[in-house]
């Protein structure tokens, strides 16, 4: 289906912000939301033990990456994963909210989502509803 990383990007950009019906504020709700829950505890647990916070703070923080490594072993054994996914999984959160952020830009700046050569864009129509229109088609 992708032949390269690019490809990736651009396929799951498309795919993403479809899903929140091309809302930017329901997407940018999803965006921190998703940080929030699966990318602050990795960030806040050094912070909490370099500036030396109080011990609840820090178990509490703990806790939260506990359970978010139990579902992602759970999902590991699931669905026969890679183990090495439970290691990367902030990395890939960061990958994922980067796509986010990548196609709500594409969105606002009027560059549109680039999909095998047709570049697609939500626009305004008569009766002020926003749909999706092709703005250029450049398919081989």
């Amino acid at each position: 289906m992708y032949h390269n990383f690019s490809e990736v990007v651009r396929g799951y950009a498309k795919v993403l912000f479809a899903s929140f019906d091309y809302s930017i504020t329901m997407l940018s709700i999803a965006i921190v939301m998703i940080a929030a829950i699966y990318l602050m505890p990795f960030v806040m647990l050094p912070l909490s033990i370099i500036f030396d916070w109080q011990q609840i703070y820090v178990n509490i923080i703990f806790l939260q990456i506990i359970f978010i490594l139990i579902t992602r072993i759970m999902l590991t054994i699931r669905y026969r994963m890679k183990v090495i996914d439970i290691v990367l999984f902030p990395l890939s959160v960061i990958y994922l909210l980067s796509m986010a952020v990548n196609s709500i830009i594409q969105y606002r700046f009027n560059i549109g989502i680039c999909w095998k050569g047709r570049t697609y864009n939500v626009v305004e129509n008569e009766d002020n509803e926003e749909e999706l229109k092709l703005i250029n088609d450049n398919y081989k």
